[in-house]
This record gives structure tokens, C-alpha cells and sequence, in this order.
């Protein structure tokens, strides 16, 4: 079971099987198994980006696969969250995107700075998503592509 993709539909409620969320107001997604309530580490290497569920590598996408580098900003009603949306060359309607918060997620803040690190990568996109994410604006922003 791909837990930690889904596919881009731009609706919350398209997300909400691969999210965890506390019960304060306040709180960002924590992405989990729901079946097994357990977190999703996203694990970053010289192959590429995937997910482990209890050790075991569930998804990934090498970094030669990639085409197209998004953050999907999605607004749950007066609250919003960033996701990393990423696209190969491979993709399929069976293999749809990967998808990662840009936060709050077990190995986010190493996926965060290769990605940015990319060449050609754009920097105000990334800022752009994540100021529309501080006002709980929805919007895509496309931020490396070949």
C-alpha cells in the first residue's frame, strides 16, 4: 500500500488518507500509516528519495527520474500545509507523485536542502509557497523542472 503518495487533486480531502493530525488547532500534519498509526521517514541518498515504513522501503524516485520539482499548499479552512509533489519520468495513473510535507516528517529537513540545492532550482518559488502557506492561500508552485 503507497501510503505516503497521492494523487494531486488539489483537494484537501484528497490528502487527508496519508495524514495524521493532533487534535490542537494549531498543529501541522504528522504523515502516518493510519492502520498502523505509525510515521513515514523520508530518507534521502545519492540514488534518489523514498519512504520507510518500519524499515522497509515502500516508494522511492531516483534523482535521474525526476521532471518536475513542485510545493502543493493546500488550505484546510483557515489552516494550510505545504507538500513536496514529485514527479518522474516514469509516472503513471498507478505510480502517481511523490509526496512529502515540506515539514513535520522524519528526514523533511534533509529532502528540504537537496532539493533546494538542485541547479536551477527556484528559490522564490520555494519562498512564494511557503509565504502562501504562513497566509493559508492554496496554490501550486513549480520550483525545478527539466
Amino acid at each position: 500500500m503507497d501510503i505516503h503518495v497521492a494523487p494531486r487533486k488539489g483537494s484537501a480531502d484528497r490528502y487527508d488518507y496519508v495524514r495524521g493530525r493532533d487534535e490542537s488547532p494549531s498543529s501541522k500534519s504528522r504523515v502516518t500509516d493510519e492502520h498502523l498509526n505509525e510515521p513515514l521517514t523520508v530518507v534521502v541518498d545519492d540514488y534518489g528519495i523514498g519512504v520507510r515504513l518500519r524499515g522497509v522501503l515502500e516508494h522511492c524516485i531516483r534523482w535521474c527520474d525526476i521532471r518536475t520539482i513542485e510545493i502543493e499548499v493546500i488550505d484546510y479552512g483557515g489552516e494550510a500545509e505545504a507538500f513536496w509533489v514529485i514527479d518522474g519520468a516514469h509516472r503513471t495513473p498507478d505510480a502517481p507523485a511523490f509526496f512529502a510535507p515540506v515539514e513535520v516528517v522524519a528526514g523533511g529537513d534533509e529532502l528540504t536542502k537537496k532539493l533546494r540545492s538542485r541547479p536551477g532550482f527556484d528559490d522564490a518559488a520555494f519562498q512564494r509557497a511557503r509565504a502562501a502557506e504562513e497566509r493559508a492561500e492554496a496554490g501550486t508552485f513549480v520550483c525545478w523542472s527539466c
